[in-house]
């Protein structure tokens, strides 16, 4: 994925590691403390950004590397099947978070890819609704629900606007994520290139940021709660943890 001119600077994963390892609460590998949580998802989700980067000229592999590096910074500590919507619940909650921190920030970039996040919006095929109305689970009405959403981002103001926005802006990054994570997508296939190459274009904008965030407002979550798989201390061929990890 080539990098874009949006007109809103983003740091790189190497200038974002920099500053994360010169950050008051920073505390390595090895060493626990009110901060493990975070300064464990920022280590993963940086690691993921940094392969994501390398990525020029594969929008595919650029959308997905972007994606892990964002399920990193918000993954809930357990799945809970019975709960369908629970994910998306999840990283809205992340999304309204990051929001609430530096929404100026992230309004700006959403504006800087106004285009980009306007032709998203308006394609049926990121739109869940309507793959559900194709596959005969109801949703006859997705056409006016698409409208719906548009009304509402259009009629919300200031922080709100931002929020409902990229609210929706991740829930049809979300069905494009399932599409090529479910194998739903023939990698560069021709049928999907618009949404592909428009979600890793916002993906590539919008992740640094929201990285940039969480390290400038540590104490903003001070209960970040496990992730799903957290790193356990135990020394074994198969563990790979050591002292010095």
């Amino acid at each position: 994925m080539r990098e874009s001119q949006t007109g809103v600077r983003r740091k790189s994963a190497a200038a974002l590691k920099d500053t994360w390892e010169r950050a008051s609460f920073y505390t390595g590998r090895s060493t626990a403390g009110r901060y493990e949580q975070l300064n464990l998802r920022l280590r993963r989700a940086l690691s993921w950004l940094e392969r994501a980067e390398k990525e020029v000229d594969d929008c595919d592999a650029a959308f997905l590397f972007h994606w892990i590096a964002f399920n990193a910074m918000y993954g809930p500590p357990r799945s809970a099947p019975t709960e369908p919507d629970r994910e998306k619940k999840s990283f809205e909650a992340y999304l309204k978070k990051v929001s609430l921190h530096e929404s100026e920030r992230i309004s700006d970039v959403m504006r800087s890819l106004s285009t980009e996040v306007e032709k998203l919006l308006a394609n049926k095929y990121v739109f869940e609704p309507y793959w559900k109305y194709r596959n005969g689970l109801g949703c006859r009405d997705w056409e006016q629900r698409l409208r719906r959403q548009k009304r509402e981002r259009e009629s919300a103001t200031g922080r709100t606007k931002t929020e409902i926005t990229v609210c929706q802006v991740f829930d049809r990054l979300y069905t494009l994520r399932n599409q090529l994570l479910h194998g739903s997508a023939t990698w560069k296939s021709t049928m999907n290139r618009s949404q592909v190459e428009t979600g890793a274009k916002i993906m590539t904008n919008l992740v640094p940021h929201f990285i940039e965030v969480m390290i400038q407002h540590p104490d903003g979550w001070v209960n970040w709660g496990a992730p799903r798989y957290p790193v356990v201390r135990e020394r074994g061929e198969q563990s790979g943890w050591t002292d010095d990890a």
